[in-house]
């Protein structure tokens, strides 16, 4: 028997090694889907999606390449997960007879997970830098007033997977199938759950793929971080260092007075940067 948990504070192990082994960050709820070109926003742990780029009619069109294979090894397998039991036996059905595997798998630790994905693709974005100014215009300016927002660069799809991740120390799993692969049975479609306990997520499919992205992330460029940064540290009027630390930890954009960002002005307020860990822990918490 499974137990059921919320769900979102075992994520955490699985999405950093995903991101530090591959360089993809998963899709959560796992099996949702996401798209080149998508914006969403990180709120409370959750993306949240805004539209996707083809809305905004841009001058030059995003370009996409084909769906290219990916390395397997370069995704995870485990963390804190054993194998403890790897058996086959013979039965006889009512067409002949079939070899069982049966695999035990012992969890050590709280966010111990079980993963196998096979023949994993990507499709990358192939023109960024003919659109990334266009999209700053228009997404803080002439269309929106976003200042926090994130674009999908990169897809990639896992479509034959399987994950299982504790809820607790001493979580257990056991997965049964026909095959004569001593390999772990998520590799087999007919793979089935026999017996659990203390697991926080089991997932298994070979039809609905798992989704991972690479992303661009909307931030103060650097020019204007040092001009706002200068400003405010050589400030004449006497500020204590409890004040200066405040401000560093929020947006320097608070700075700005209402009549220097405008259309024109908005590619020098703001560039372009890879999602990255920090991204992540937003999405897992610390």
């Amino acid at each position: 028997m499974m137990n059921r948990y919320p769900q979102s504070e075992f994520y955490r192990a699985f999405f950093r090694d995903c991101y530090l082994q591959s360089g993809w960050i998963p899709v959560q709820p796992f099996g949702h889907s996401i798209a080149n070109g998508d914006l969403f926003q990180i709120q409370n742990g959750q993306l949240l999606s805004l539209l996707n780029i083809q809305q905004l009619a841009l001058t030059h069109s995003e370009e996409y390449s084909d769906k290219v294979r990916l390395r397997e090894q370069d995704w995870p397998n485990n963390f804190a997960c054993v194998q403890t039991q790897n058996n086959a036996y013979t039965e006889q059905t009512d067409s002949g007879f079939s070899q069982i595997r049966q695999q035990n798998y012992s969890f050590e630790q709280t966010g111990a997970y079980l993963f196998r994905g096979r023949n994993p693709q990507g499709r990358f974005m192939l023109n960024w830098h003919k659109i990334a100014e266009e999209l700053i215009v228009k997404l803080t300016q002439s269309k929106f007033t976003f200042q926090e927002v994130c674009i999908v660069t990169d897809v990639a799809e896992i479509p034959q997977w399987g994950l299982a991740i504790a809820a607790q120390a001493n979580a257990s799993l056991q997965l049964v199938a026909a095959t004569n692969s001593g390999n772990c049975l998520f590799e087999e479609e007919n793979c089935q759950m026999s017996d659990s306990s203390y697991l926080s997520v089991y997932e298994h499919s070979h039809s609905r793929p798992l989704y991972f992205f690479r992303a661009k992330k909307l931030l103060l460029s650097a020019k204007k971080r040092d001009h706002y940064l200068k400003r405010m540290l050589h400030n004449d009027a006497a500020i204590e260092s409890s004040y200066h630390k405040g401000w560093l930890q929020t947006s320097l954009l608070n700075l700005a007075s209402s009549n220097e960002l405008n259309i024109n002005s908005c590619v020098d307020f703001f560039d372009w940067q890879d999602v990255g860990m920090d991204e992540v822990v937003k999405l897992i918490g610390i």
